[in-house]
C-alpha cells in the first residue's frame, strides 16, 4: 500500500475556488481503481491550510492517478490558488494494524 500526505496553504481570497477544485478531484479520484481512500481536510486553526490524505493499493494505482485528466486539471489550476509549494510525502506501507482504544 502507498499512502500520500500532502499539505497546501490556500490564498485567503481563493478559498471557495480551492474547495470547489478539490471537491471535483475527490469525486473522480474516489472512483479510480486502486484508490482505497482519498480525503481532504481543513486545519481547524487555519482555514487556509489543507491536508490531502490518500491510500492506494499499489504504486501502479498511484502512478495511474497522477496521469488522469482530473488530477492534471487540478495540478494545472491549483498553483494559482495556493501560496508556496505543496508539501507532499509518499509512504510505502508494508503492513497495517488497527489500534484498539486504550492501547
Amino acid at each position: 500500500m502507498f499512502v500520500l500526505a500532502g499539505k497546501i496553504t490556500g490564498k485567503p481570497e481563493k478559498h471557495g475556488e480551492l474547495i470547489q477544485l478539490a471537491e471535483r478531484l475527490i469525486r473522480f479520484t474516489r472512483a479510480e481503481k486502486g484508490c482505497v481512500s482519498y480525503t481532504f481536510y481543513q486545519e481547524v486553526n487555519n482555514r487556509d491550510e489543507f491536508l490531502f490524505f490518500e491510500e492506494w493499493d499499489d504504486r501502479d494505482a498511484l502512478k495511474t492517478h497522477l496521469m488522469t485528466e482530473h488530477f492534471l486539471d487540478f495540478s494545472g489550476k491549483v498553483s494559482g490558488l495556493i501560496t508556496g509549494e505543496p508539501n507532499i510525502t509518499v509512504y510505502e506501507v508494508e503492513c497495517t494494524k488497527s489500534v484498539a482504544a486504550g492501547n
